[in-house]
């Protein structure tokens, strides 16, 4: 949802002129487990696994024995092939035009990319970021900033698993504070009010 003018994100990008906005960061990854994200992709999870579960429910205390027994080397998973170097990250990010003719023309060229994720967990956090540093090369991009107010204190509520804070006219402040152009997540049954106000003011 935007938290400021259309227009200031508009003149923002013509001025900052960077190739992506992202916040990402190469494998492995600090506190993503599975050895470091790779497990997500380089294990074959069963269908049951890749459906969403709740914070104690069965199907979430199996998926969590099934990737931890590949930490440990009990089971072994497929190779990444050594061309890709692997990132993960938030699936929000904002791509000049031109890194995304890059990233489809990377696509349609590697047949082999997308079987990498046949089977995988949660890989949309993989997928979209590791493409947008193969379609980087050299050009300036923001790798820590993708433009949107995402509150993760206190995260992992009943509601919510996993994701960050549903947000409610309690970080209004915040919000308003912030340096962003959009923000997430909102629920207009958890809290209408700063939807219908945000709505209204921009």
């Amino acid at each position: 949802m935007v938290i400021k003018p259309v227009s200031d994100f508009a003149d923002y990008l013509e001025t900052d002129k960077k190739f992506y906005y992202g916040n990402f960061g190469k494998f492995p990854l600090s506190g993503w487990g599975y050895k470091g994200g790779f497990g997500r992709i380089c294990l074959k999870w069963p269908k049951y696994f890749r459906k969403k579960a709740g914070k104690r429910s069965l199907r979430r205390l199996l998926r969590g024995l099934y990737g931890r027994m590949y930490s440990a080397g009990l089971i072994k998973g497929k190779k990444i092939p050594e061309k890709y170097e692997l990132y993960g990250g938030s699936v929000w990010f904002t791509a000049s035009k031109e890194c995304v003719k890059r990233m489809l023309n990377i696509l349609k060229k590697d047949k082999e990319f997308d079987s990498l994720f046949k089977n995988s967990l949660s890989s949309d956090e993989i997928y979209y970021v590791t493409l947008l540093k193969m379609a980087q090369n050299d050009e300036p991009a923001s790798e820590n900033n993708h433009l949107r107010y995402i509150n993760w204190s206190n995260c992992g509520a009943e509601r919510s698993v996993g994701g960050p804070n549903t947000l409610s006219m309690d970080f209004l402040e915040d919000i308003e504070k912030s340096d962003r152009f959009f923000a997430r997540k909102f629920d207009i049954y958890h809290d209408s009010k700063i939807v219908k106000y945000l709505e209204e003011k921009y």
